[in-house]
């Protein structure tokens, strides 16, 4: 994987597609920056590549995706549709229109609860 990175000439890799607009424009990191970045890690593991991937050398139309608040191609129809409007929501361009992550905690325990109420086989022991 590293090698869809470019070389930044220090030894190391740029990793402009893990920024999220804001921190691209100049802004500060802050709290929805963070639920920006758990978007992009939901969206890679659940796709198995990056939210924004970079194509060969073109770095700038990734950046240009982030910058414009474009989302990310969906992940497959095997996953839930309320994961799918979770990564969706954490990677909107507008970092007041993101949820918090008390907001995305909650969301998964509602979820979490209502599929061990569907479940049906042996019983689940929390540990």
């Amino acid at each position: 994987m590293v090698g869809q990175y470019e070389r930044d000439g220090y030894g190391g890799y740029r990793y402009g597609n893990l920024f999220p607009a804001e921190v691209l424009k100049g802004q500060q990191f802050g709290p929805a920056s963070q639920v920006w970045l758990l978007g992009c890690l939901l969206h890679e593991l659940s796709a198995m590549e990056p939210a924004y991937k970079i194509q060969g050398t073109d770095m700038f139309t990734a950046l240009a995706n982030i910058m414009e608040g474009r989302p990310p191609p969906d992940i497959t129809e095997s996953f839930s549709d309320e994961l799918k409007t979770m990564i969706r929501d954490c990677l909107k361009g507008d970092p007041d229109l993101r949820p918090s992550m008390e907001e995305l905690v909650n969301r998964v325990t509602v979820v979490t609860e209502a599929m061990k109420q569907a479940y049906r086989g042996p019983e689940i022991v929390d540990l």
